[in-house]
């Protein structure tokens, strides 16, 4: 009930639904129990209030935790978030966690957690689907040895984390991109990849199912009069550990490329 009030006595009506999830995200982050009741609460009152009436879209919900210092390489080359959105020239506006019509942003400081929301429209359920199992399984056999080997050879490994690839999540994220691109390339060849992002949490190698996922949140919201339009939806993302589809620790098995990052992807 807080939280409604606080969402229709603060917020702008004419406010872009962007801005009113950077904030609205940061408050549920900093109070929900965990990150699946973060995104359920998005699901159950931020959208239904903002975007009740947006037709034929679809609207993610995706957090877990994490650093805003985690998208920079540290000093010693790790990477433990990576983004990709389409480019620009293919959608026809820009796309950026700031500015992106597609993505909006809410990070918390205390504790340390993220949030992005993501618009689709359910016009790529028309599209030819991607074939994930594919993407999983070229890249298990294009670098077979992900888990085992650091970004390059001048690394020193007794500086990195424990895992010598948990920092490299951009190079999963290009993994990701480079062969869904490949396969959902359009007649020009362009890429037509909608979105990939890439995080890394040592902790994924050893808690429980139950512990991962009460660290990782995600929910699709759509208008009543399009629900039956979303269903189609499932067949165009991705979540390499999703706990909708599978409830084991290692979801995607036998494609054990990285044991401690996670890919969250929606193409075309």
């Amino acid at each position: 009930m807080i939280f409604k009030i606080l969402l229709f006595c603060s917020a702008s009506v004419n406010a872009d639904w962007r801005e009113n999830f950077k904030e609205f995200g940061d408050w549920v982050l900093r109070r929900a129990e965990t990150l699946p009741a973060a995104c359920q609460t998005m699901n159950d009152e931020f959208f239904p209030a903002f975007l009740a009436d947006a037709k034929n879209k679809a609207y993610f919900c995706l957090a877990f935790e994490g650093k805003e210092s985690d998208e920079q390489m540290n000093s010693v080359g790790e990477v433990f978030r990576a983004l990709y959105c389409q480019d620009s020239a293919d959608l026809g506006y820009p796309c950026s966690p700031d500015s992106s019509l597609i993505l909006a942003k809410a990070v918390s400081v205390l504790p340390d957690r993220v949030m992005y929301g993501i618009e689709v429209s359910l016009g790529i359920s028309t599209r030819r689907r991607p074939k994930f199992i594919h993407t999983k399984w070229n890249i298990s056999h294009s670098d077979p040895e992900f888990d085992f080997t650091p970004r390059s050879e001048e690394v020193d490994i007794a500086r990195l984390t424990k895992n010598v690839a948990c920092g490299k999540a951009d190079l999963l994220r290009d993994a990701w991109v480079g062969d869904l691109g490949t396969q959902m390339a359009s007649k020009g060849g362009s890429e037509n990849v909608h979105i990939a992002i890439t995080w890394c949490d040592e902790r994924f190698m050893t808690d429980s199912p139950e512990q991962i996922f009460n660290r990782v949140g995600f929910t699709i919201y759509t208008s009543p009069d399009n629900e039956a339009d979303a269903l189609d939806l499932k067949y165009f993302y991705h979540w390499d550990r999703d706990n909708l589809r599978s409830r084991q620790v290692n979801s995607w098995k036998p494609f054990l490329f990285s044991q401690c990052c996670s890919t969250f992807v929606i193409a075309p």
